[in-house]
């Protein structure tokens, strides 16, 4: 089975740039990284990821510095430059936006499909969604620190629900 390849219009860019935003990144460790935020679901290419980064470059979002040698070789390490780091703000909301509206809109199918709800109780669990939609809004108006720390702690006691229904 093929997997499923990312289709938002500038999610590529988004997790470059939140990836060199954290560091300087050569293009295999790039192509690394997003496999892993992908949980192993996409690993740009080298026809992909170059030609991409090249892009960026000519956008002013990143810059290339070269590194030490590597084998012979001199790594080109890419940076992000101010102006990537104002798209990183752009793009997110916007990615953020369309994340949410696909769950919005594919949620009753997945209960529907997976767990066999009828019309009445899909009604209720998403109206039950939305009540922690302010949750999470609230969560991630928090400032980073605490906001990391209140997820940290929701992870650890989903951990112990889970614990509890076994």
């Amino acid at each position: 089975m093929k997997k499923p390849q990312p289709f938002i219009k500038g999610m590529f860019e988004l997790l470059t740039l939140v990836e060199l935003k954290r560091a300087p990144h050569s293009g295999k460790d790039l192509a690394d990284d997003i496999a892993f935020l992908t949980d192993g679901h996409w690993r740009p290419s080298p026809g992909t990821l170059y030609p991409a980064l090249r892009q960026m470059e000519a956008k002013g979002c990143i810059r290339p510095v070269l590194s030490n040698e590597i084998k012979g070789r001199r790594e080109i390490i890419y940076e992000i430059t101010p102006s990537g780091l104002k798209r990183i703000e752009r793009n997110r909301t916007e990615i953020i936006k369309q994340l949410d509206g696909m769950m919005r809109m594919m949620t009753p199918l997945m209960l529907r499909l997976m767990h066999e709800f009828s019309d009445e109780e899909i009604r209720e669990i998403m109206g039950e969604f939305k009540e922690l939609e302010g949750l999470r809004d609230h969560i991630f108006a928090m400032p980073a620190a605490k906001r990391r720390a209140t997820i940290k702690r929701l992870v650890k006691s989903a951990r112990f629900v889970k614990g509890v229904l076994r």
